[in-house]
């Protein structure tokens, strides 16, 4: 059985896209908080009026399939960029389940440091190195190389529209 975090439709407060947030301090993506202290919504709560949109498995294949007509081979998975919460990381350690990640491909999940600690007792971050993974707190893919980031990747595969540029 496939598991996706599915999009949600807000009914509650939502972010004022018309107030830019600052590149460092957006939000939490714990907390769904606005942290950029001179933004109008600061501390407002954004994902307190979240449901779920009834997306499933099926719609994100098919949007794979619309979105992903190059080649078969990824050669780094990329998670985060630079915070993946951390549900995304159980997920992931999860959807693993002890298995290998392919030869030829490189892993990736980046975090910020409080994901770091509450992980690190739980377990996931091990499962995710013992999958030949790697794992990493606060870093950015914007200023990420060797031998972190394997010079010869052509094709990544990225949750992050940050890192997809």
């Amino acid at each position: 059985m496939a598991q996706c975090i599915v999009a949600a439709e807000v009914t509650g407060p939502v972010l004022d896209f018309h107030e830019g947030l600052s590149f460092r301090a957006g939000a939490d993506p714990e907390t769904g908080r606005v942290i950029d202290a001179h933004h109008p919504q600061h501390d407002t709560a954004l994902v307190d009026g979240a449901t779920d949109a009834g997306l499933g498995a099926e719609d994100f294949a098919c949007a794979w399939v619309q979105f992903y007509p190059g080649p078969q081979k990824v050669e780094l998975v990329a998670i985060g960029s630079p915070h993946a919460l951390a549900a995304e990381c159980r997920m992931l350690a999860d959807l693993i389940d002890g298995r290998r990640i392919a030869e030829g491909t490189a892993a990736i999940v980046t975090f910020g440091r409080g994901v770091r600690d509450r992980l690190t007792g739980e377990g996931p971050l091990a499962r995710l190195q013992a999958s030949g993974g790697q794992v990493g707190a606060n870093l950015c893919w914007c200023s990420l190389t060797e031998p972190v980031l394997p010079l010869a990747t052509c094709t990544v595969m990225t949750n992050s529209g940050k890192h997809a540029h």
